[in-house]
């Protein structure tokens, strides 16, 4: 799938129709629990070429607290970078302009390996640590370029 100039990688069946220029009764169900799509991938492949699809991750909801919020307190550092890039990328397809990461204080080695992906992200305008009642220095504001 290509949003813009990015490049993103998902399982059909973990995504959802959300809008689209369908007709009535042309609905998408792609769920694990038995459901059907009701058109094929090469009918949905052919209404790309001149539609555009909005789509949205279904495992989103589930992996983060809210659209704005992600908590990483109890990741190991390889598990956290890797949902903070999918955090920042759903984040940024979702027009945010501002996120927040909390980490903690623990041993610093979570904040530590924030900060290396935020420095090198393309959707970081700038980041900083969260003012002392949004979780000081346990926390991390992100914003997000526009």
């Amino acid at each position: 799938m290509r949003v813009g100039s990015l490049h993103m990688r998902e399982k059909l069946s973990n995504l959802e129709l959300i809008e689209g220029n369908t007709s009535r009764g042309a609905e998408i169900s792609t769920s694990r629990g038995g459901g059907r799509a009701r058109h094929s991938l090469e009918e949905l492949r052919n209404r790309t070429a001149t539609t555009e699809l909005h789509l949205r991750s279904k495992d989103s909801d589930s992996k983060f607290q809210t659209h704005s919020e992600l908590n990483l307190i109890g990741k190991k550092t390889d598990e956290a970078v890797d949902l903070v890039d999918k955090f920042l990328d759903e984040a940024f397809l979702n027009g945010a302009t501002e996120v927040r990461i909390i980490h903690g204080h623990g041993t610093g080695a979570l904040r530590k390996a924030v900060a290396e992906i935020l420095s090198d992200h393309p959707h970081v305008e700038r980041f900083a640590p969260a003012k002392q009642d949004q979780g000081g220095s346990g926390a991390t504001v992100v914003e997000l370029r526009a």
